[in-house]
């Protein structure tokens, strides 16, 4: 249920990914853009199957790191997961313009009257969150995302953090009844996901000082 409720946050992610004339691993057509740092406050769960149900814990494993991860391996942010799953994430202020890419080309992508305003609008919208831990002595990791939960703890909605470098707005509906409702300035961002129906998705821009208290990072 996971897999499927965020795959269309992944086909966006890969069809706005483009390569950049690189020098060195530095972006040489876009520059870097500088906004302000925003700390997330964040709790750590852990998904594990009981009795072939799946069940939600508390964190289970002790200390751990957390991190988001632009590319390959590229560290954005790390903090440390206190032993109750607690911990704090700065995400910086600068974000280097090689994963900056174009939010025209992710409302193109979805057809029908989606739109970007203005089209010059860049984004980050492709970072990964992974948690390094140890379990009985073996260092372990996974991907986790950022949800809250139905009363049978299947997905009721997920929460991602964009970088803008300017403001402005993603609004329409897409070719598959996908919604957008964007607005944003310039630096980071946070986009609520949620179902309208089994083909559709609704994407709305919300403040990250709205994220709920029932919001957790799952694996």
């Amino acid at each position: 249920m996971k897999t499927s409720f965020l795959s269309m946050v992944v086909l966006l992610m890969a069809s706005a990914y483009s390569s950049c004339n690189t020098d060195n691993g530095t972006d040489t057509e876009y520059p870097d853009v500088t906004a302000t740092e925003v700390t997330v406050t964040g709790m750590l769960k852990y998904r594990q199957s009981s009795s072939g149900a799946s069940e939600v814990v508390n964190w289970p494993y002790g200390p751990a790191t957390f991190k988001a991860i632009l590319g390959a391996d590229q560290v954005l942010a790390s903090a440390t997961v206190s032993a109750d799953g607690s911990f704090t994430l700065v995400l910086p202020a600068t974000v280097s313009g090689f994963y900056l890419n174009s939010l025209t080309a992710q409302a193109n992508s979805q057809g029908g009257n989606v739109q970007a305003t203005p089209e010059t609008i860049r984004l980050l919208s492709t970072i990964q969150y992974k948690v390094d831990y140890t379990s009985n002595g073996t260092p372990m990791s996974f991907i986790a995302n950022l949800h809250t939960l139905n009363a049978d703890m299947t997905v009721a909605k997920s929460y991602f953090f964009n970088f803008y470098d300017r403001e402005g707005t993603l609004t329409g509906t897409g070719n598959t009844g996908n919604t957008f409702d964007w607005t944003f300035i310039k630096g980071w961002g946070f986009v609520e996901l949620y179902k309208i129906n089994s083909t559709s998705d609704a994407f709305v821009s919300r403040s990250i000082s709205a994220l709920p208290a029932t919001a957790f990072w799952l694996n």
